[in-house]
Protein backbone atom coordinates (compact mmCIF):
# COMPACT_ATOMS: atom_id res chain seq x y z
CA UNK A 1 0.00 0.00 0.00
CA UNK A 2 1.44 3.81 -1.05
CA UNK A 3 0.98 6.18 1.60
CA UNK A 4 0.29 9.32 0.53
CA UNK A 5 0.25 12.71 2.21
CA UNK A 6 -1.76 16.02 2.00
CA UNK A 7 0.94 19.26 1.66
CA UNK A 8 -0.43 22.09 2.48
CA UNK A 9 1.07 25.49 1.23
CA UNK A 10 0.90 28.67 3.36
CA UNK A 11 0.64 32.01 1.32
CA UNK A 12 1.34 34.97 2.72
CA UNK A 13 -0.57 37.94 0.90
CA UNK A 14 0.87 41.67 1.63
CA UNK A 15 -1.62 44.18 2.41
CA UNK A 16 -0.90 47.28 0.60
CA UNK A 17 -2.18 50.37 2.85
CA UNK A 18 -4.55 53.04 1.39
CA UNK A 19 -5.06 56.60 2.51
CA UNK A 20 -8.32 55.25 4.12
CA UNK A 21 -6.44 53.23 6.45
CA UNK A 22 -3.95 56.15 7.25
CA UNK A 23 -6.99 58.53 7.92
CA UNK A 24 -8.92 55.56 9.56
CA UNK A 25 -5.74 54.91 11.68
CA UNK A 26 -5.25 58.81 12.33
CA UNK A 27 -8.57 59.33 13.32
CA UNK A 28 -8.47 62.44 10.80
CA UNK A 29 -10.29 62.66 7.61
CA UNK A 30 -8.87 62.07 4.27
CA UNK A 31 -8.55 65.26 3.37
CA UNK A 32 -6.80 66.00 6.11
CA UNK A 33 -4.15 63.12 4.91
CA UNK A 34 -3.94 64.28 1.62
CA UNK A 35 -2.98 68.05 2.71
CA UNK A 36 0.22 66.56 4.75
CA UNK A 37 1.31 64.33 2.36
CA UNK A 38 0.91 66.95 -0.49
CA UNK A 39 2.62 69.99 1.75
CA UNK A 40 0.02 72.22 0.14
CA UNK A 41 -2.63 73.87 3.16
CA UNK A 42 -1.83 74.38 7.01
CA UNK A 43 -2.46 71.48 8.90
CA UNK A 44 -2.60 71.44 12.79
CA UNK A 45 1.16 70.33 14.53
CA UNK A 46 -0.13 67.42 16.56
CA UNK A 47 -3.07 66.68 13.63
CA UNK A 48 0.49 66.37 11.05
CA UNK A 49 2.15 64.47 14.10
CA UNK A 50 -0.58 61.68 14.10
CA UNK A 51 -0.88 61.31 10.49
CA UNK A 52 3.00 61.07 10.00
CA UNK A 53 2.93 58.29 12.78
CA UNK A 54 -0.02 56.74 11.02
CA UNK A 55 2.29 56.64 7.67
CA UNK A 56 4.70 55.23 9.61
CA UNK A 57 2.90 52.22 11.64
CA UNK A 58 1.30 51.07 8.44
CA UNK A 59 4.23 51.91 5.80
CA UNK A 60 2.24 53.63 3.50
CA UNK A 61 3.72 54.45 -0.02
CA UNK A 62 1.55 57.57 -1.94
CA UNK A 63 0.71 56.21 -5.23
CA UNK A 64 2.96 58.17 -7.21
CA UNK A 65 0.58 57.78 -10.68
CA UNK A 66 -2.45 58.83 -8.92
CA UNK A 67 -0.85 62.03 -7.32
CA UNK A 68 0.86 62.52 -10.77
CA UNK A 69 -3.05 62.68 -12.37
CA UNK A 70 -4.19 65.14 -9.76
CA UNK A 71 -0.79 67.60 -9.26
CA UNK A 72 0.63 66.97 -12.91
CA UNK A 73 3.82 66.15 -11.72
CA UNK A 74 5.23 63.02 -11.82
CA UNK A 75 8.36 63.64 -9.41
CA UNK A 76 10.91 61.93 -12.64
CA UNK A 77 13.58 63.48 -13.91
CA UNK A 78 15.03 62.57 -17.25
CA UNK A 79 18.84 62.61 -18.03
CA UNK A 80 20.65 61.25 -21.36
CA UNK A 81 24.27 61.04 -21.66
CA UNK A 82 26.39 59.56 -24.18
CA UNK A 83 27.70 56.81 -21.98
CA UNK A 84 28.27 55.97 -18.34
CA UNK A 85 31.98 54.55 -19.01
CA UNK A 86 33.28 57.94 -19.36
CA UNK A 87 34.11 59.70 -15.71
CA UNK A 88 32.49 62.64 -16.53
CA UNK A 89 29.10 62.02 -17.15
CA UNK A 90 28.84 59.17 -14.37
CA UNK A 91 30.15 61.67 -11.73
CA UNK A 92 27.96 64.45 -12.71
CA UNK A 93 24.88 62.54 -12.67
CA UNK A 94 25.81 61.09 -9.66
CA UNK A 95 25.97 64.74 -8.26
CA UNK A 96 22.70 65.34 -10.08
CA UNK A 97 21.04 63.23 -8.46
CA UNK A 98 22.37 63.96 -4.88
CA UNK A 99 21.17 67.60 -5.57
CA UNK A 100 17.54 65.95 -6.75
CA UNK A 101 16.92 63.61 -3.90
CA UNK A 102 16.47 65.71 -0.73
CA UNK A 103 13.89 68.00 -3.46
CA UNK A 104 11.61 64.48 -3.91
CA UNK A 105 12.61 63.77 -7.32
CA UNK A 106 13.56 60.44 -9.10
CA UNK A 107 15.90 60.19 -11.72
CA UNK A 108 15.82 58.34 -14.59
CA UNK A 109 19.25 57.64 -16.32
CA UNK A 110 19.20 56.69 -20.31
CA UNK A 111 22.65 56.35 -22.60
CA UNK A 112 22.38 57.11 -26.19
CA UNK A 113 26.06 55.64 -27.42
CA UNK A 114 25.96 59.76 -29.03
CA UNK A 115 23.21 58.45 -31.61
CA UNK A 116 20.77 61.14 -32.34
CA UNK A 117 18.23 58.51 -32.99
CA UNK A 118 18.51 57.12 -29.58
CA UNK A 119 18.21 60.77 -28.14
CA UNK A 120 15.12 61.31 -29.89
CA UNK A 121 13.54 57.86 -28.84
CA UNK A 122 14.51 58.62 -25.72
CA UNK A 123 13.34 62.31 -24.82
CA UNK A 124 10.00 61.22 -26.64
CA UNK A 125 9.24 58.54 -24.21
CA UNK A 126 10.09 60.90 -20.93
CA UNK A 127 7.77 63.22 -22.55
CA UNK A 128 5.38 60.73 -22.98
CA UNK A 129 5.60 59.53 -19.32
CA UNK A 130 5.21 63.03 -17.87
CA UNK A 131 8.77 63.66 -16.95
CA UNK A 132 8.97 67.00 -15.12
CA UNK A 133 12.06 67.75 -16.36
CA UNK A 134 15.07 66.87 -18.84
CA UNK A 135 18.76 67.20 -18.36
CA UNK A 136 20.87 66.45 -21.70
CA UNK A 137 24.50 66.07 -21.82
CA UNK A 138 26.81 66.42 -24.87
CA UNK A 139 23.79 66.13 -27.41
CA UNK A 140 24.40 64.62 -30.68
CA UNK A 141 24.89 67.78 -33.13
CA UNK A 142 22.34 66.66 -35.75
CA UNK A 143 19.72 67.00 -32.96
CA UNK A 144 21.02 70.34 -32.20
CA UNK A 145 20.87 71.57 -35.72
CA UNK A 146 17.65 70.44 -36.72
CA UNK A 147 15.30 71.94 -34.27
CA UNK A 148 14.49 68.85 -32.40
CA UNK A 149 15.79 70.16 -28.57
CA UNK A 150 13.86 73.43 -29.32
CA UNK A 151 10.81 71.91 -29.77
CA UNK A 152 10.86 69.66 -27.33
CA UNK A 153 11.99 72.99 -25.30
CA UNK A 154 8.72 73.89 -25.92
CA UNK A 155 6.62 71.54 -23.92
CA UNK A 156 9.20 70.26 -21.46
CA UNK A 157 11.77 72.00 -18.86
CA UNK A 158 15.19 70.99 -20.75
CA UNK A 159 18.61 71.63 -20.07
CA UNK A 160 21.60 70.84 -22.42
CA UNK A 161 24.85 70.55 -20.93
CA UNK A 162 27.64 71.03 -23.77
CA UNK A 163 30.07 72.45 -25.29
CA UNK A 164 29.75 76.66 -25.77
CA UNK A 165 28.80 76.76 -29.54
CA UNK A 166 28.39 80.55 -30.69
CA UNK A 167 27.22 78.46 -34.23
CA UNK A 168 24.43 77.02 -32.67
CA UNK A 169 21.07 79.26 -32.85
CA UNK A 170 18.82 76.41 -30.79
CA UNK A 171 16.08 78.40 -29.10
CA UNK A 172 16.84 76.07 -25.83
CA UNK A 173 18.61 76.73 -22.06
CA UNK A 174 22.13 75.64 -22.22
CA UNK A 175 24.63 75.39 -19.13
CA UNK A 176 28.46 75.34 -21.17
CA UNK A 177 31.83 75.25 -20.95
CA UNK A 178 34.42 77.80 -22.05
CA UNK A 179 36.11 75.78 -24.75
CA UNK A 180 38.15 78.56 -26.58
CA UNK A 181 40.44 78.96 -23.32
CA UNK A 182 40.73 75.67 -22.76
CA UNK A 183 42.29 74.49 -26.23
CA UNK A 184 44.26 77.69 -26.43
CA UNK A 185 45.78 77.03 -23.01
CA UNK A 186 46.45 73.17 -23.82
CA UNK A 187 48.15 74.03 -27.16
CA UNK A 188 50.42 77.15 -25.85
CA UNK A 189 51.58 74.95 -22.71
CA UNK A 190 52.83 72.09 -25.50
CA UNK A 191 54.39 74.53 -26.95
CA UNK A 192 56.07 76.22 -24.09
CA UNK A 193 57.62 72.76 -23.28
CA UNK A 194 59.03 72.04 -26.48
CA UNK A 195 56.76 70.26 -28.76
CA UNK A 196 55.94 70.95 -32.24
CA UNK A 197 54.30 67.93 -33.44
CA UNK A 198 51.07 67.75 -31.70
CA UNK A 199 48.18 65.71 -32.94
CA UNK A 200 44.32 65.37 -31.89
CA UNK A 201 41.98 62.66 -30.57
CA UNK A 202 38.94 62.70 -31.08
CA UNK A 203 35.48 60.86 -30.87
CA UNK A 204 33.33 61.11 -34.02
CA UNK A 205 29.63 61.73 -33.18
CA UNK A 206 30.64 64.10 -29.97
CA UNK A 207 29.67 67.75 -30.34
CA UNK A 208 31.95 68.86 -28.34
CA UNK A 209 34.83 67.02 -30.27
CA UNK A 210 33.63 68.83 -33.26
CA UNK A 211 34.27 72.02 -31.31
CA UNK A 212 37.19 70.93 -30.04
CA UNK A 213 38.93 70.15 -33.43
CA UNK A 214 37.91 73.44 -34.78
CA UNK A 215 40.11 75.14 -31.94
CA UNK A 216 42.66 73.01 -32.21
CA UNK A 217 43.13 73.48 -35.66
CA UNK A 218 42.86 77.27 -35.24
CA UNK A 219 45.45 77.66 -32.56
CA UNK A 220 48.18 75.24 -34.22
CA UNK A 221 48.04 77.88 -36.79
CA UNK A 222 47.89 80.72 -34.59
CA UNK A 223 51.00 79.38 -32.50
CA UNK A 224 52.92 79.25 -35.63
CA UNK A 225 52.92 75.52 -36.17
CA UNK A 226 53.01 73.41 -39.03
CA UNK A 227 52.34 69.62 -38.04
CA UNK A 228 48.33 69.46 -38.21
CA UNK A 229 47.19 65.66 -37.34
CA UNK A 230 43.39 64.67 -36.47
CA UNK A 231 42.89 61.05 -35.38
CA UNK A 232 39.13 60.03 -35.07
CA UNK A 233 38.57 57.04 -32.59
CA UNK A 234 34.91 56.19 -33.07
CA UNK A 235 32.68 56.15 -29.88
CA UNK A 236 35.31 58.03 -27.77
CA UNK A 237 32.66 57.49 -24.59
CA UNK A 238 33.21 53.58 -25.00
CA UNK A 239 35.49 51.43 -23.02
CA UNK A 240 36.09 50.31 -26.52
CA UNK A 241 38.31 53.17 -26.89
CA UNK A 242 41.52 51.27 -25.00
CA UNK A 243 41.63 48.90 -28.39
CA UNK A 244 41.02 51.24 -30.17
CA UNK A 245 44.28 53.45 -29.51
CA UNK A 246 46.31 50.51 -29.03
CA UNK A 247 45.42 49.80 -33.09
CA UNK A 248 45.93 53.58 -33.80
CA UNK A 249 49.82 53.79 -31.70
CA UNK A 250 50.63 50.62 -33.63
CA UNK A 251 49.40 52.07 -37.25
CA UNK A 252 51.83 55.67 -35.78
CA UNK A 253 54.54 53.36 -34.86
CA UNK A 254 54.81 51.76 -38.47
CA UNK A 255 53.87 54.86 -40.18
CA UNK A 256 56.87 56.71 -42.54
CA UNK A 257 55.77 60.14 -40.84
CA UNK A 258 57.50 61.07 -37.94
CA UNK A 259 55.46 60.13 -34.88
CA UNK A 260 53.94 62.51 -32.76
CA UNK A 261 55.61 64.21 -30.06
CA UNK A 262 52.27 65.44 -28.36
CA UNK A 263 48.98 64.64 -28.05
CA UNK A 264 45.72 66.24 -27.12
CA UNK A 265 42.70 63.87 -26.35
CA UNK A 266 39.23 65.34 -26.18
CA UNK A 267 38.50 63.18 -22.83
CA UNK A 268 40.41 61.88 -19.86
CA UNK A 269 39.64 58.07 -20.97
CA UNK A 270 41.25 58.75 -24.08
CA UNK A 271 44.04 60.44 -22.55
CA UNK A 272 43.89 57.59 -19.90
CA UNK A 273 44.14 54.64 -22.83
CA UNK A 274 47.01 56.69 -24.96
CA UNK A 275 49.38 57.29 -22.47
CA UNK A 276 49.56 53.07 -21.39
CA UNK A 277 49.69 52.16 -25.24
CA UNK A 278 52.52 54.16 -25.41
CA UNK A 279 54.02 53.34 -22.31
CA UNK A 280 53.72 49.76 -23.92
CA UNK A 281 55.88 50.44 -26.85
CA UNK A 282 58.52 52.13 -24.59
CA UNK A 283 57.69 55.65 -24.80
CA UNK A 284 59.02 57.85 -22.08
CA UNK A 285 55.90 60.28 -20.91
CA UNK A 286 56.33 63.50 -21.06
CA UNK A 287 59.94 63.29 -22.39
CA UNK A 288 59.55 61.60 -25.49
CA UNK A 289 55.36 62.54 -25.94
CA UNK A 290 53.25 64.83 -23.62
CA UNK A 291 49.84 63.94 -22.87
CA UNK A 292 46.71 66.71 -22.35
CA UNK A 293 43.40 65.15 -21.26
CA UNK A 294 39.88 67.13 -21.22
CA UNK A 295 37.68 67.22 -18.45
CA UNK A 296 39.76 66.88 -14.76
CA UNK A 297 37.97 63.51 -13.93
CA UNK A 298 39.10 61.42 -11.05
CA UNK A 299 40.68 59.04 -13.29
CA UNK A 300 43.88 61.53 -14.07
CA UNK A 301 45.06 60.69 -10.60
CA UNK A 302 44.94 57.07 -11.09
CA UNK A 303 47.28 57.10 -14.62
CA UNK A 304 51.02 56.95 -14.35
CA UNK A 305 52.00 59.63 -15.07
CA UNK A 306 48.50 61.43 -13.39
CA UNK A 307 47.46 63.06 -16.67
CA UNK A 308 47.74 66.65 -16.97
CA UNK A 309 44.14 68.19 -18.34
CA UNK A 310 41.29 70.73 -18.84
CA UNK A 311 39.16 71.39 -16.15
CA UNK A 312 35.55 71.89 -17.35
CA UNK A 313 34.50 72.02 -13.30
CA UNK A 314 32.28 69.16 -13.34
CA UNK A 315 32.08 69.44 -9.62
CA UNK A 316 29.85 72.64 -10.20
CA UNK A 317 27.94 71.63 -13.27
CA UNK A 318 25.57 68.85 -11.58
CA UNK A 319 24.55 70.98 -9.21
CA UNK A 320 24.37 74.55 -11.41
CA UNK A 321 22.14 72.18 -13.96
CA UNK A 322 19.82 71.57 -11.48
CA UNK A 323 19.34 74.76 -9.80
CA UNK A 324 18.48 75.96 -13.44
CA UNK A 325 16.11 73.17 -14.41
CA UNK A 326 14.43 73.66 -11.32
CA UNK A 327 14.09 77.58 -11.84
CA UNK A 328 12.29 77.14 -15.08
CA UNK A 329 10.10 74.24 -13.86
CA UNK A 330 8.64 76.78 -11.10
CA UNK A 331 8.80 79.78 -13.59
CA UNK A 332 7.83 78.70 -16.76
CA UNK A 333 8.99 76.92 -19.71
CA UNK A 334 9.83 80.29 -21.83
CA UNK A 335 12.63 81.02 -20.01
CA UNK A 336 16.03 80.45 -21.90
CA UNK A 337 19.38 80.56 -20.29
CA UNK A 338 23.05 79.96 -21.61
CA UNK A 339 25.51 79.98 -18.62
CA UNK A 340 28.89 79.80 -19.44
CA UNK A 341 31.45 78.67 -16.93
CA UNK A 342 35.37 79.03 -17.14
CA UNK A 343 37.74 76.47 -17.86
CA UNK A 344 41.42 75.68 -16.63
CA UNK A 345 44.40 73.92 -17.50
CA UNK A 346 45.63 71.41 -14.55
CA UNK A 347 49.39 70.66 -14.72
CA UNK A 348 50.27 67.60 -13.39
CA UNK A 349 53.12 64.94 -14.75
CA UNK A 350 51.78 64.07 -18.43
CA UNK A 351 52.73 67.22 -20.39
Amino acid sequence: MIKTENLFYRKEVMIIATINDVAREAGVSITTVSRVLNKNYPVKAETKIKVEEAIKKLNFKPNQMARGLITRKSSNIGILVPSITNWFFSSTVEDIERELKPMGYHVNLSTTGGEASEEREYINELRGRGADGIIVMDPNIENLNNGFFEEISSSVPLIIISSYNPDIKSGCSFICYDETTGMRNAVQRLKVIGKKRIALLKGEISQSCEIREKLYLKYIEDEGLSYKKIINIENGNSISVINKIEEIVQKLCKAQEKFPDAFIACNDLIASGVISSLKNKGFSIPEDIAIIGYDNTPICRLTSPEITTVDLCIEHLGRRAVTELIDIMKNGINIRKNIILNTKLILRQSG
